[in-house]
């Protein structure tokens, strides 16, 4: 006996050296797990005719990361800023009138999924032909950010979580200006340390000291300037701090005129929340702002951005349509994105039901396309209980 296991002694030690290794196979698979790389903000990106830079911040980058553009006109490379690694798409300007796509798609050699971006670039106009007529241009938002709530931080939504991407959003989307609602004073605050290159102007209002949210008004510093500016109030006396007809908190409009720096031109720009629970001060709501904005702005270019609270076909938007075209209705290319903005209080995944969030513009602009942006993070989280609605802008310079 002893000689026969001298004999296989080297077959049995062999043996269960396979089973062993065999036997931890599974744990190094899960120790060598894949992280993959993701976009932060949208797939989908519309660009206007004279071209454009857009910054896509990529997580988890690393060199197994390739990526291929379809077209010529759209060249993509990867940046690095602050510590944060980008991939810079180059839209060059398209000098036809057909309206043109084109496909970036981002692929690894370690087993993560491909990740598919579409740019849509407008063609020309007659207008927009050089030696034709003098436009401007400008790209404008509506925001509902959610207030911070202590409600969502048990739901994994807190504004701690949320304000990076809501950030990510109005950066990557390249707002000029952008009107918010809800948002308290530090997160104003931290939406200003995440894009130094805004500036913002704005006015508390709602919750039960009337001094919980702002309606406020980020805009690019370098671009336009504040020349005036003021607020009204949604009330029977909307030129002092009041609740108006059924309401439970204050609500207003807040308004800037400004000075786009490079053209001299000056528009008005209004940004709005209405009541949300009962009816009287919605539909009083809509004739006072009608009212405020001929006071206001007069012959000036008017916009006006803001969470209504009311479905397009109550009577306090159609009174509002007196004086001034929903973005919605009058853009010149087909609506990009859900139809629908809210997600309801506190509900931050899911399909959106109702339209609620609206750019109203006067009949000095043009709109070139208008979108709402269905941007997620963390496996379909958007930034907010409200989509923002986008809207690219023209308008013929003096």
């Amino acid at each position: 006996m002893k000689i026969l296991y001298k004999f296989f002694q080297p077959f049995i030690i062999g043996l269960i050296f396979l089973v062993a290794c065999a036997s931890n196979t599974p744990n190094e698979e899960i120790n060598t797990e894949v992280n993959c790389y993701s976009v932060v903000g949208s797939h989908n990106y519309s660009i206007q005719a004279d071209g454009d830079e857009i910054n896509i911040e990529l997580l988890n980058y690393d060199n197994h990361v390739s990526f291929l553009s379809s077209k010529n006109w759209c060249k993509a490379k990867i940046e690095n800023k602050d510590g944060k690694d980008y991939l810079q798409l180059i839209i060059e300007p398209n000098t036809d009138e057909i309206n043109r796509t084109a496909g970036v798609i981002l692929s690894s050699n370690l087993d993560c999924p491909n990740i598919e971006l579409t740019i849509q670039q407008l063609g020309i106009t007659i207008e927009d032909e050089p030696g034709e007529s003098n436009f401007g241009s400008l790209k404008v938002s509506s925001y509902n950010i959610r207030y911070a709530s202590s409600a969502d931080i048990e739901t994994g939504n807190g504004w701690d979580v949320r304000k990076q991407h809501v950030a990510n959003l109005i950066g990557t989307h390249n707002f000029d200006i952008v009107g918010t609602q809800e948002g308290n004073d530090a997160q104003l605050a931290d939406l200003k340390g995440y894009l130094p290159e805004y500036n913002f102007v704005g006015h508390p209002y709602g919750g039960s000291n009337n001094n919980s949210h702002n309606n406020a008004i980020f805009y690019k510093k370098e671009k336009y300037e504040v020349i005036d500016k003021g607020v009204f109030w949604f009330s029977e006396a909307p030129d002092i701090p009041s609740i108006g007809w059924d309401a439970s908190d204050q609500r207003i409009c807040y308004w800037a005129k400004f000075k786009e720096l490079e053209t001299n031109l000056e528009f008005y720009f209004f940004n709005v929340h209405f009541y949300w629970r009962n009816q009287t001060a919605k539909l009083n709501s809509g004739p006072l702002l009608a009212a405020k904005v001929q006071e206001i702005a007069g012959d000036a270019p008017a916009i006006c951005t803001g969470d209504f609270n009311s479905p397009s076909t109550s009577p306090q938007i159609n009174a509002i349509l007196t004086v001034l075209k929903d973005a919605y209705d009058i853009t010149e290319t087909p609506p990009v994105g859900p139809v629908d903005t809210n997600l309801g209080g506190g509900v931050f995944s899911g399909e959106p039901n109702g339209r609620i969030d609206y750019i109203f513009v006067s009949d000095h602009f043009k709109v070139k396309n208008y979108a709402v942006l269905a941007d997620t993070y963390n496996d379909g989280r958007y930034p907010s209980d409200h989509l923002p609605v986008s809207a690219e802008l023209s308008i013929k310079l003096d």
